[in-house]
């Protein structure tokens, strides 16, 4: 049941070989390609080219869950999320950091939390450090939360051990 998260970086959406690479270390790893997801930011987005939508849409056709992090930091997520196969999308910590504060910060989450609603996508909060935090996503019905609230990084040795509790 858990999700296996990597980070894409812009430079490789722009080599259709990399999909290859991809489909080869699920392959080695045995990890069913519905369990992994490639995280990429905008900035993967904006080359001109069409080889980053190619490549995503090859990701997508393996199975494998393409997620856009850091959702609201750049200059184009609406288009974005219009012309590219998002399965998760990723409300930056900037904007969770603000949450029971900032009323600013609670309409932006509650927005994008809407939105992607209305698209049939899946959204995570990042950033999450405090209870607050928590209820207040709790409240505007956001389906998950990722920070320090629930877990610092783990090394991946004692990765079984922190599943198993």
């Amino acid at each position: 049941h858990v999700r296996v998260s990597v980070n894409v970086s812009p430079a490789q959406l722009l080599f259709e070989e990399f999909v290859h690479v991809l489909r080869r270390a699920l392959q080695h790893s045995r990890l069913r390609a519905d369990r992994l997801e490639v995280e990429i930011t905008e900035t993967a987005l904006l080359e001109s080219s069409d080889t980053p939508r190619t490549v995503l849409n090859a990701i997508r056709a393996l199975g494998v869950g393409v997620a856009m992090d850091d959702f609201g930091t750049g200059y184009s997520s609406l288009s974005l999320l219009q012309g590219f196969p998002f399965s998760r999308i990723k409300i930056d910590r900037s904007f969770v950091g603000g949450l029971g504060e900032d009323r600013k910060s609670t309409a932006i989450v509650r927005s994008v939390i809407g939105l992607c609603e209305s698209l049939g996508i899946p959204v995570i909060a990042e950033g999450v450090e405090t209870a607050t935090q928590r209820e207040a996503l709790a409240t505007e019905r956001c389906g998950e939360l990722q920070g320090f609230l629930f877990s610092r990084p783990v090394p991946s040795y004692s990765l079984g051990a922190w599943l198993a509790n």
